[in-house]
């Protein structure tokens, strides 16, 4: 009957005969054969309804809503992959799936206009116990949150209001968070990774409009700091910087965070991906700290901000594979200002590398043009002449402006000088260490 009558067992589901029998089918334990292949009676009867043109079709509004919500009882019993399968084959909607969650965690559970708290939240935020139910609603949430992963990947293009599932995720992964971040477990990474993919199909310009509340880049910091799964951190870093479309502020006042973790943790594995995923954030980040600075009240932030933000990368990017970290710091300068940032970002490589400074920063001037990095090298010259307090605080020298002079700016300009440096970088540093001299000897 199954397999022989599968478009009429679909045409007649709304029937009560047709749901009576569909139901006990996928309740029974009974096994069959089937073209050579013992099975399940519920395998089979999923397997063939998922295959079938017509499920789409003919499964609408109400019968889908009945259908999805069986699933979600029956991976309780069996997490087979044809429920999942069969679950996509009638693409429920995101209204849908948001009534799927709140039947799971209760009605009221996603409707408040705060992420973190008590009071009516107790159910998903107040309780630590690991009770049969709790057990329960996670596998079910777990059934569902794979189904959306699947579902929104296939979504591109397509005009439906996905952020509906925004808040319902970051309230998910406040519960995570607060019981099982630190074991790195699978809730956590499916969860952040339906959120990037929510994230990444929603445009910048219905981002700019949510309400404050709907995100909560905090909990994403969270993942961040205290995560220790790589891969983890690696999406979360991603989910954030979708989440500074939104909320350029809170990046702001998490940015040494976030160089931080950039710099001591993502890029110090010579990975392809991972220096892809820090380039990525890159893009979005920064421009966010610009965006927000911005705001009435806040332009003297950006100078100290952007300025923090090198010193914090190029500190904590000493173990740093020499090619990932020279083609990240032009990156990062190009987006920081390189006329304001490169000499800076210069005279902290020699600083903070004594041993490799010098040739760390030839390597950082050979990918850019020779004309900017004069420029920073006339910088250097003009800023360090007088060794004013404000420069030794900044870099953490106590020496002599003479000495501090010598030690920095000779050392360059005789790496650049070097046979295996451009022709045209030799021609034209040999030009400014006449410009060395004069400066040095005018300093009293």
């Amino acid at each position: 009957m199954i397999t022989q009558f599968t478009e009429v067992l679909i045409d007649n589901l709304a029937s009560d005969s047709v749901w009576t029998f569909f139901s006990s089918c996928l309740s029974t334990k009974m096994i069959v054969t089937c073209s050579g292949l013992t099975k399940q009676v519920s395998h089979l009867l999923l397997s063939s309804q998922a295959s079938s043109p017509l499920l789409a079709e003919k499964v609408k509004d109400k019968q889908q809503a009945k259908l999805l919500s069986l699933l979600v009882k029956f991976c309780l019993s069996d997490t087979t992959l044809e429920a999942r399968n069969m679950g996509l084959s009638s693409p429920p909607s995101p209204s849908l799936l948001l009534d799927q969650f709140k039947n799971i965690w209760g009605q009221e559970a996603f409707s408040g206009g705060r992420v973190v708290g008590r009071g009516k939240f107790y159910l998903l935020y107040g309780s630590k116990d690991t009770s049969e139910e709790d057990v329960e609603r996670w596998v079910q949430t777990c059934w569902l949150l794979e189904v959306t992963e699947k579902l929104v990947g296939k979504q591109k293009g397509k005009e439906e209001d996905w952020l509906l599932l925004a808040r319902p995720m970051f309230v998910l992964l406040c519960k995570v968070l607060d019981r099982e971040v630190e074991k790195g477990s699978y809730k956590l990474s499916l969860l952040l990774s339906v959120l990037l993919q929510l994230l990444s199909l929603v445009p910048d310009s219905k981002l700019w409009q949510l309400m404050t509340g709907q995100l909560d880049p905090e909990l994403v910091v969270h993942c961040i700091r205290t995560s220790p799964s790589r891969d983890t951190r690696q999406t979360a870093l991603q989910v954030l910087a979708r989440c500074a479309v939104s909320n350029p502020d809170f990046i702001l006042q998490n940015s040494i965070t976030i160089f931080t973790f950039m710099g001591s943790h993502l890029l110090k594995v010579d990975s392809k991906h991972s220096f892809q995923v820090a380039c990525q954030a890159l893009e979005v980040i920064v421009p966010a700290i610009k965006t927000a600075c911005q705001a009435p009240g806040k332009a003297h932030q950006l100078q100290a901000t952007c300025l923090g933000v090198l010193i914090t990368f190029v500190v904590g990017s000493l173990d740093i594979p020499a090619h990932r970290l020279t083609e990240f710091l032009v990156r990062l300068i190009n987006y920081l200002g390189d006329s304001e940032h490169l000499w800076i970002a210069s005279l902290l490589l020699v600083r903070k590398d004594k041993a490799g400074g010098e040739r760390r920063v030839v390597e950082l001037f050979s990918q850019l043009e020779v004309w900017r990095g004069l420029e920073a090298l006339l910088r250097l010259l003009v800023n360090t002449r007088s060794g004013g307090p404000h420069l030794r605080k900044m870099f953490g020298v106590r020496l002599e402006r003479r000495r501090l002079w010598r030690n920095l700016m000779s050392g360059m300009c005789c790496q650049m000088l070097c046979p295996s440096c451009r022709r045209s970088w030799r021609r034209m540093i040999r030009q400014l260490i006449l410009l060395a001299e004069i400066s040095s000897n005018s300093c009293p």
